[in-house]
């Protein structure tokens, strides 16, 4: 019998101190000083937000920059948050008076809310069965004396215990034996201990079985689907048998969307080992039998002199009935969330990518967007983004009034001396790309240029309440938005739900929560990095500022409209609604026009410099080119097998995967996005099919073909040279060792 614990009022407080300290253990994993750590956590807990620590705090902590600073923080969290639940644990079994030694050790040394769950487990409400206090005192002995193989038969056994109860039939002596057997179960099923060892041991040893369908299955299942959708069911169906461990983040969500659609089913299964199998005693490599046999072992150490045939019937209904299916539960869990994790921060950095694109600064700038039947629609925004004129033209089918189109563009771009047009891809864009080269042509001094811009984030734009603050029709909002995302791309947007940005992945499947926080963690690095002109920033992008928040930079923006603009950032501390502490965290990172021209303030701004591409004037159709000629372009689309270039011509040249750099490339969205100039050479052309093949690598690391009007000309390309990926494995034990489980 365990020594228990008596409730005293220093139990729980004693087990808060035990063991190594939170920040030590988060020092350790990321290679810093627990005294780094501890400088951390003050200057957080004084109220101090992430971009000014590491803007200003950086004498104090070294090198040490935001995203090691959101992890420190994050984690700290997470281990404070698990000492409140060890506290409440704890807490909640001395008042059952079932607090043990051993169990309090177990507690204070978890470091996993997973691992706490488990040994707790046994003290919940679903496991504790309203027997009377006799009756479940009855039950444990009758349980004990079947484990114990005593040679007192059973049946005599209940009848010491029972006594000359009215109900000792033999039926009611079959139920006490199942009373006493349900609660061996449980307990097999609640041994910490055994759960801990085989969730550690098969995590390592389990593959993913997948049983897909048969391809007439296949077939009817991709009807009716798009094309994304039909590639996605096909890569669920291609998937075999992978290990746990080498699970990549897109498989892992294939596998579990595949199973919640019906597409496949999969099982979790050993991969043969036969010299594990010598070394550790085990006669088989079924993952059941294998488990039976674990538990076996492990019920063998803690009753040496137990009832063996027993324990094997016992063991059976804990697996099959309860630790199988908790085991399945925990790995999938486990395995979802990695992949979140993967995701998230994938989906984050690229997103940086995408905030972080060169502005075309103060220019005036004329945005289209392309349509046909309903029209361009027409916006012209001056050098600080308001809306100067916005119109619409109908020069594409059905109405061809494209002279009229042309002479009111021109009109246009000469009356408020446009220097930029943003074009929005989708519907009508390369009609109205035609339109614009044209327009260029007609115009003699002072010719604008043109680039690109995806629609979605216009469209997101239109879609979403910030656009009803604007003055002009709704149906102008995507041209307004393509001209001020070319003028100032982040401050753009920062306005709308940066989750819903197409960037190659299926963010929309991960956890929402997480995606959320990870978001608003990369506005406000990107904003706070380039800094916010204090008279013309939108209300999002104030209210990312450092120590500011929605609420104080909307009083801001209506001082600022009733009492005109700032002269300086220092007439901040002249409103009484901010305090000294949020003047300090913010004044660091906001400017105006009139200090940047005194000079009393530097501002040094991280994007790249604006560029537009420079098309060669020589080109005008896919007959002009010439294989091996070098060209500059703009990226205009990025799919998973190569990227489309824009360069200045009708037709668009594919950059294949393979021809986008040396080696090995997983995906083209890791080093390139769309709007990069890019320098591309040409492959080969087809006049017939009106396609070009480009290449971003120079013609002495690509063998090109010659330009063909033969249809059926086949291009044979020696290809390039690949390095294998980096092993998913190394990553993976990374990302689970250097951050605590979030939840079970």
């Amino acid at each position: 019998m365990m020594n228990s614990i008596s409730p005293t009022e220093n139990q729980s407080t004693n087990t808060m101190t035990r063991g190594v300290s939170f920040k030590a253990v988060i020092a350790q994993d990321l290679s810093l000083s627990t005294e780094q750590v501890q400088t951390v956590l003050t200057l957080l807990s004084a109220g101090m937000s992430i971009p000014y620590i590491a803007k200003y705090c950086m004498d104090q902590l070294g090198d040490i920059d935001a995203p090691l600073l959101r992890i420190i923080q994050r984690r700290s969290v997470e281990a404070l948050r698990l000492e409140v639940i060890k506290k409440s644990m704890i807490q909640s079994i001395i008042e059952r008076e079932q607090l043990t030694d051993r169990l309090n050790d177990q507690i204070s040394e978890a470091t996993t809310f997973s691992r706490l769950s488990d040994l707790y487990r046994p003290f919940r409400t679903s496991h504790q069965h309203h027997y009377s206090e006799d009756d479940s005192k009855r039950i444990d002995e009758l349980a004990n004396h079947l484990l114990a193989n005593s040679s007192q038969s059973t049946e005599q056994y209940l009848e010491n215990i029972l006594g000359d109860r009215p109900e000792s039939s033999s039926d009611f002596s079959d139920k006490w034996l199942e009373f006493a057997e349900q609660r061996l179960v449980l307990q097999f099923y609640n041994d910490a201990d055994l759960i801990k060892h085989l969730k550690e041991y098969f995590w390592q040893r389990l593959h993913i079985k997948s049983e897909s369908m048969s391809t007439s299955e296949l077939n009817k299942a991709l009807k009716g689907r798009g094309v994304k959708n039909q590639k996605r069911l096909k890569r669920m169906s291609a998937l075999k048998q992978t290990s746990l461990e080498k699970l990549t983040a897109l498989q892992i969500k294939d596998l579990l969307q595949g199973r919640h659609e019906g597409i496949i089913n999969f099982e979790l299964c050993l991969e043969d080992n036969t010299a594990e199998q010598e070394a550790n005693d085990y006669d088989s490599h079924d993952y059941d039998t294998r488990a039976l046999q674990i538990i076996l072992k492990h019920l063998g150490r803690l009753y040496a002199d137990g009832n063996k045939p027993l324990f094997e019937e016992l063991s059976q209904r804990a697996w099959y009935s309860h630790l199988k299916p908790n085991l399945e539960i925990y790995y999938l869990r486990r395995l979802n969330d990695w992949a979140d994790e993967e995701i998230i921060k994938k989906f984050t950095d690229r997103l940086k990518l995408y905030l972080m694109a060169a502005p075309a600064g103060p220019k005036v700038i004329m945005g289209l967007e392309p349509a046909l039947k309903s029209g361009v629609k027409i916006v012209v925004i001056n050098a600080v983004g308001n809306t100067i004129a916005h119109t619409v033209i109908f020069p594409h089918t059905p109405q061809n009034q494209r002279s009229q189109a042309l002479r009111k563009l021109v009109t246009l771009c000469e009356m408020y001396k446009v220097e930029l047009i943003s074009i929005g891809s989708g519907t009508g864009s390369g009609e109205t790309e035609q339109l614009v080269q044209e327009l260029i042509q007609k115009i003699e001094n002072n010719k604008p240029q043109y680039q690109i811009m995806d629609n979605v984030a216009a469209n997101l734009f239109a879609n979403s309440t910030t656009c009803e603050t604007e003055t002009i029709d709704v149906n102008f909002m995507r041209a307004l938005s393509l001209a001020r995302r070319l003028q100032d791309p982040l401050f753009e947007l920062v306005k709308i739900d940066l989750r819903s940005l197409s960037l190659g992945f299926n963010q929309q499947e991960v956890d929402q929560n997480r995606l959320s926080k990870s978001v608003a963690n990369a506005i406000e690095d990107c904003v706070n990095a380039v800094g916010v002109d204090l008279n013309t920033s939108n209300l999002d992008g104030l209210a990312a500022v450092s120590g500011m928040t929605r609420i104080l930079a909307e009083k801001i923006i209506n001082h600022r409209n009733t009492e005109g603009d700032f002269s300086s950032v220092k007439e901040l501390s002249k409103l009484d609604f901010l305090s000294d502490e949020v003047i300090q965290q913010c004044s660091g990172f906001l400017w105006t026009k009139a200090e940047l021209k005194d000079s009393t303030k530097l501002r040094v701004d991280p994007r790249p410099k604006f560029k537009i591409a420079k098309f060669d004037s020589n080109i005008n159709s896919i007959n002009d080119l010439e294989v091996g000629m070098k060209l500059q372009g703009v990226v205009s689309r990025v799919q998973n097998f190569g990227v489309f270039v824009n360069i200045g011509i009708e037709q668009q040249g594919l950059v294949h995967i393979s021809k986008m750099v040396k080696g090995f490339v997983d995906d083209p969205n890791d080093i390139i996005k769309n709007n990069d100039i890019v320098d591309v050479w040409v492959v080969a052309t087809d006049t017939n099919k009106r396609q070009i093949s480009l290449s971003m690598l120079a013609p002495e690391n690509q063998k090109c073909i010659k330009k063909s009007n033969n249809k059926r000309t086949k291009t044979h390309l020696r290809k390039t040279a690949s390095t294998p990926k980096e092993p998913i494995v190394s990553a993976f034990a990374a990302a689970l060792t250097a951050a605590i489980d979030n939840k079970e």
